[in-house]
């Protein structure tokens, strides 16, 4: 039976918390809403499940015309939304034919919905929730972690992570058989070579200013070498960040969280860009 896509309804549940306010304070809409114009345009319609609350509907301008936005009730605090959430909409979710989940976190108000409403769950990850929880020492939420993905992976029809390491892992520690890899994508019309005059003696670095990011070496590293470093992105590291450079008199430049469309133009003013993580998932 052949199933005709112009007629598939698709919902996508949002990280636990996560809003499309949010993406945009990030500086990553554009980025993450790319993905879901361009399937718009051969679906009949896809919905977004955000943990916002009605200034979400501010973000349409962003959407295709056949996306909707279902906001959290304000007064629902978001972990025990995320578990009403099948319910409270669940003439919504059944209407739609395939379910998605955007990360492991919050993957439960979808995994709810494929249990109650015998829907299609592909279950996303951009990384792997435990294994990330387990490197940086959360341990009692790297357990509640595991218990998670055991049962998201139980019942997916299809699992999409973003790296050959994540795939092995799903399949060994879950046996999950059908997982695509699908790694983050770029989009190499905008991130390409500009001619540009680089700033000489200047490293470059976009993240997050936390833990696993391992800045604070990257600051030592850079001690009586005269080279500088910018980092563009925020934390709660970042005021910790700072004092370190002071005290190691290493010229930091903190230029904050840039939006993804006016990023390009920013790295190419550099000519080193550095990442010294010490875990990744599939970074872009």
């Amino acid at each position: 039976m052949t199933t005709n896509i112009k007629k598939v309804n698709i919902a996508l549940f949002f990280t636990c918390g996560v809003s499309l306010k949010v993406w945009e304070e990030i500086g990553i809409i554009s980025r993450e809403v790319a993905l879901y114009n361009t399937l718009a345009e051969n679906l009949e319609s896809i919905v977004f499940f955000t943990y916002g609350d009605k200034s979400d509907f501010a973000y349409k301008k962003y959407l295709a015309p056949n996306i909707r936005i279902v906001p959290k009730p304000y007064w629902l605090h978001p972990k025990l939304y995320s578990v009403l959430l099948p319910i409270i909409h669940r003439k919504i979710i059944q209407r739609c034919d395939i379910l998605k989940t955007n990360q492991m976190d919050g993957s439960w108000s979808a995994v709810l919905g494929r249990l109650l409403f015998g829907k299609k769950l592909i279950v996303r990850t951009g990384y792997c929730y435990s294994v990330s929880l387990k490197k940086i020492r959360l341990r009692l939420r790297y357990y509640v972690a595991r218990i998670i993905e055991r049962c998201a992976y139980a019942v997916a029809d299809v699992a999409i992570v973003t790296s050959r390491k994540d795939k092995n892992y799903v399949t060994s520690q879950y046996g999950c058989e059908q997982v695509e890899l699908i790694p983050n994508a770029v989009d190499t019309n905008r991130f390409c070579p500009q001619r540009k005059i680089k700033k000489k003696k200047t490293l470059c670095f976009v993240g997050r200013l936390s833990e696993e990011k391992n800045l604070f070496s990257l600051i030592r590293a850079l001690q009586h070498t005269g080279i500088g470093l910018a980092i563009i992105g925020d934390g709660k590291l970042k005021e910790q960040l700072n004092k370190y450079a002071g005290e190691y008199n290493v010229e930091v430049q903190f230029f904050g969280i840039i939006s993804n469309d006016k990023l390009p133009a920013l790295l190419n003013q550099f000519e080193v860009f550095v990442l010294p993580s010490y875990f990744e998932g599939n970074p872009k």
